[in-house]
């Protein structure tokens, strides 16, 4: 399945679901509970768009009506908002997605995870900075694909190993026991902010969406540069075109979300003992530079907007 379409209670939730899960896009299962009580029961001809990287035309029907809640636009082509009552935005994700849908500044707020440290249930987290040291999250797909053994891995750069798949409860209080995170997955980086852990954004793959990232960092002033970390090191001889199934089945999504455009037959086997310790040298040479923190009162201010925009929601709907 490409998305999460819910249609529990009254008002429906979509989202990006991957098929191998991940963290990030799973915040939605639960989070909407927490930050707007009731929102089931709202307007029922209203679809919720919440976390994630969802305002594309491929994947939203010309046919329903919309409440934004912090979602990003960054994939294929964003829908064209056309004033009247179908699109109701509270707010979107950052900067570059209020430019692309013609929204005003005000419009980008954030990326409502950037709240949850302020959740009840993460407020007063049992947990001892320092006991995991450094951490390495990969992309979902990247964690999914199966190619790499990522706790050998992380294991040989000192790093502990993270993997975005499972259950987001427990991996956002993994990230907040962290010194710090070396990260391909976005969330992984927004939670590690959000609860002030340092972090440090890799990538491996060509086409890594840096769009988001600076959609996201547009809320709170944050420069920051993508570290690149080795592909694949090719076979000697004739290159086998033989992915893992788990790979073909990433792949095939991406070319649905138009994210790439190859053909998966085409791919090339490669060395894996050697990529595997370029990338242990390449994540523990990363390791020892300098990692990125937002300033505290842009994310107090940050935080701020989002209580406000989530409080005039529940006013406007739940006439509370």
């Amino acid at each position: 399945m490409v998305a999460r379409h819910d249609g529990i209670g009254t008002v429906k939730l979509y989202y990006w679901r991957s098929p191998s899960g991940n963290f990030g896009d799973d915040l939605n299962q639960w989070l909407w509970d927490d930050l707007l009580p009731g929102w089931r029961t709202w307007d029922p001809a209203r679809t919720l768009l919440g976390v994630g990287t969802i305002l594309n035309t491929r994947l939203l029907s010309d046919h329903e009506k919309y409440l934004v809640c912090g979602s990003g636009a960054g994939f294929g082509q964003p829908p064209t908002l056309d004033g009247g009552d179908r699109w109701k935005v509270s707010f979107v994700r950052g900067q570059k997605t209020a430019d692309l849908l013609g929204l005003p500044k005000d419009a980008a707020i954030g990326d409502p995870a950037t709240i949850i440290p302020h959740l009840t249930r993460f407020s007063h987290p049992s947990r001892t900075r320092g006991k995991s040291g450094t951490a390495f999250v990969p992309h979902c797909h990247s964690d999914a694909e199966r190619i790499y053994d990522w706790e050998r891995i992380c294991d040989g750069a000192g790093l502990s190993y993270i993997s975005p798949r499972g259950p987001s409860h427990e991996i956002i209080k993994a990230i907040s026991c962290c010194d710090a995170v070396m990260t391909e997955s976005m969330h992984a980086a927004i939670i590690a902010d959000a609860f002030r852990v340092p972090w440090k954004p890799v990538s491996l793959v060509d086409n890594f969406n840096k769009f988001k990232w600076e959609d996201w960092a547009s809320t709170l002033d944050l420069q920051f540069e993508i570290v690149p970390l080795p592909k694949p090191a090719p076979k000697q001889g004739r290159p086998a075109k033989s992915p893992t199934p788990a790979g073909r089945a990433i792949l095939a999504l991406r070319k649905i979300l138009g994210t790439v455009n190859i053909e998966i037959d085409s791919i090339p086997a490669f060395d894996l003992d050697k990529t595997e310790q370029q990338l242990i040298d390449s994540i523990r040479y990363a390791a020892r530079g300098a990692f990125y923190l937002s300033k505290e009162s842009l994310l107090d201010r940050v935080q701020g907007q989002l209580v406000d925009a989530f409080g005039a929601l529940r006013r406007e709907y739940g006439g509370l």
